[in-house]
């Protein structure tokens, strides 16, 4: 278990991501109002995509992908802790960093 304790963070944060990304879309707390198609797109691509790709880099162990999909989500959680969402997206980010670590130190 303490092998796969790496993957099964990423995994975790992964899906816990997509999961947000899914309440933020269709229950946001914040909002009432109905959200037009391209927020649908850029959240897409914002959230989903990366965590979608961090899920498989946990599941085949690639630091290298993983490293891409916490790239692409800093500048994103950075976004949403400032803009007074809530600050569970950098856990995850948090999470993401920790996957890396510890499969980095498994490969080497």
């Amino acid at each position: 278990m303490k092998n796969n304790l790496n993957v099964y963070l990423g995994v975790k944060a992964a899906v816990s991501m997509f999961i947000l990304s899914i309440i933020f879309l269709y229950f946001n707390p914040y909002s009432t109002q109905l959200l037009d198609k391209e927020v649908y797109i850029i959240v897409f691509f914002i959230l989903l995509l990366p965590s979608f790709l961090a899920f498989i880099a946990a599941l085949v162990k690639k630091t290298m992908l993983m490293k891409l999909c916490d790239a692409w989500l800093v500048p994103w959680i950075l976004y949403f802790s400032i803009a007074a969402m809530p600050n569970v997206t950098e856990l995850f980010l948090r999470v993401y960093f920790i996957s890396i670590v510890w499969l980095k130190k498994r490969i080497a």
